[in-house]
């Protein structure tokens, strides 16, 4: 019993009972530092009951991967993250938006590595490079393993069986 509570112990009643079927308690966060930013959108859509496994460490990997997917450019990914880094490191920026800037540089991370393999540079810019700068675009195409906008089926194929990956991950762990 707390020390404020103690002084007063004489005058309260107290009983304790383990939780009923029907007791409505969430989950109290036990997970690693890693997957703390994805906290913030699992909230959103309700915490695990304390009977059910806590999926947030299942779901960080592919909530980033999806999300880089999603915009499948290598420099919006820079771009993002450096402004996420800049907000963080504002003084006026508040604490609690911190959790939501790291979430969303670790979309960049990832969006940067997606976009670099799928070729997305801020759209096709490397493309229309001079020709003095034609080796920006030939590493640019060394390192790209797909072009989603000539094998968009390729991008849905690997986005389904994520999808499928990660809903049974998710199910698996319940």
């Amino acid at each position: 019993m707390g020390e404020a509570l103690s002084k007063h112990e004489s005058e309260i009643a107290m009983s304790v009972d383990d939780p009923g079927p029907d007791d409505q308690l969430r989950r109290r966060w036990t997970t690693t530092r890693f997957p703390l930013p994805l906290r913030l959108r699992t909230n959103i859509f309700g915490r695990a009951s304390y009977r059910e496994v806590d999926r947030t460490p299942v779901l960080a990997p592919f909530f980033a991967l999806f999300f880089a997917l999603a915009l499948t450019d290598a420099g919006y990914g820079i771009a993002m993250m450096a402004y996420c880094s800049w907000m963080m490191r504002k003084k006026s920026t508040p604490k609690s938006a911190h959790k939501f800037f790291r979430l969303m540089l670790y979309g960049g991370a990832v969006t940067t590595a997606i976009g670099a393999l799928t070729g997305g540079w801020f759209g096709n810019v490397l493309d229309f490079m001079p020709p003095a700068l034609g080796f920006i675009t030939k590493a640019k195409n060394a390192i790209m393993l797909f072009d989603p906008v000539k094998s968009p089926t390729l991008l849905m194929i690997i986005s389904l069986a994520l999808g499928v990956k990660a809903t049974l991950d998710g199910r698996h762990r319940s």
